[in-house]
């Protein structure tokens, strides 16, 4: 996918008041602010932005806010979510301090970029399993799977990555990772969804998923995501 660059100096115009502006000297900097859609302005919860080089991670939330801390440093913050252009933050190494931030994405027509949607997709799967110790498990690898699972669910289930799915009521499920650390949280391309939301999922529909054991779930999403994390990216979407 295209993406677009700015230096950390040239967000003013996509900030809050004061963005850019250093607060008491520090030797971490700090970038916070929120995720929008560029056209609606609507903020835009799920969207991960991951620094290339310390290799540090956040998710913002459901209202567009995050919060991402660095070492100083040169470094590049990359905002990317499935459907939209990634954006990415240059960043020289002379910041420091708490940068407070608006990062505008804008829609792009993943139909239309075939394979190489596809590659972006896939790579930003194994990015994520190997920055933050997840499984993966690849569309080549369970294949053969497809025709006789009915849904995405029945994939947790054979993938051994999961110890199961138990239903919480008439309708909602709950996948468990690890007994004892209650049920895990799903994000489908990048947008959190209800466990139960999987089972409309075709197994066909899925490029590749990565499950995060507790353990490291809660160390990149916060307490929340104390029973894990299930990413599902589905295909051409």
């Amino acid at each position: 996918m295209a993406g677009s660059v700015f230096a950390i100096g040239l967000l003013a115009s996509f900030a809050h008041p004061g963005a850019g502006q250093r607060s008491a000297p520090t030797d971490t900097l700090t970038l916070r602010g929120s995720v929008i859609d560029a056209v609606t302005g609507r903020p835009m919860g799920g969207v991960a932005l991951l620094a290339r080089k310390s290799r540090r991670l956040a998710v913002s939330q459901a209202d567009g806010r995050f919060m991402l801390r660095l070492e100083p440093g040169p470094d590049t913050v990359v905002a990317f979510f499935l459907g939209y252009d990634s954006l990415e933050i240059a960043l020289t190494g002379d910041e420091v301090g708490t940068f407070d931030v608006m990062v505008p994405l804008r829609q792009a027509p993943i139909e239309l970029e075939g394979l190489s949607v596809r590659v972006e997709r896939l790579e930003a799967a194994r990015q994520f399993a190997r920055t933050f110790n997840g499984r993966l498990w690849e569309r080549d690898g369970f294949e053969k799977y497809t025709q006789a699972a009915r849904h995405m669910l029945d994939m947790l289930r054979w993938s051994g990555m999961v110890t199961f799915v138990r239903p919480v009521g008439d309708t909602d499920r709950c996948v468990v990772i690890r007994a004892r650390h209650g049920c895990a949280v799903v994000y489908v391309n990048g947008a959190r969804m209800p466990p139960e939301s999987l089972i409309d999922i075709p197994p066909d529909d899925v490029e590749s998923f990565v499950v995060l054991r507790p353990i490291d779930a809660t160390t990149v999403f916060g307490t929340g995501a104390a029973g894990g994390v299930v990413m599902v990216f589905l295909r051409g979407r």
